[in-house]
């Protein structure tokens, strides 16, 4: 369980970072990232559900970073 919550939080960074920082990347990540949080609640899964939430902080400080820097 450990070893899915790292590959979710890594995949969500990196493929942040692989992409041009668009907008609809970025939602797109979110979006998820949000579904995968729904289903660790479902299952009470709060080892995954912290991973996840975690993963869903850097996506929003590198997006929001990325707008900021593209206005």
């Amino acid at each position: 369980m450990i070893k899915k919550t790292l590959l979710a939080i890594s995949i969500a960074f990196m493929s942040v970072h692989s992409f041009a920082y668009d907008n609809e990347v970025c939602k797109n990540q979110r979006q998820s990232i949000e579904k995968q949080i729904v289903d660790a609640k479902r299952y009470n899964n709060q080892r995954r559900l912290q991973g996840l939430e975690k993963a869903l902080d850097r996506v929003n400080k590198v997006c929001s970073k990325q707008m900021k820097k593209s206005v």
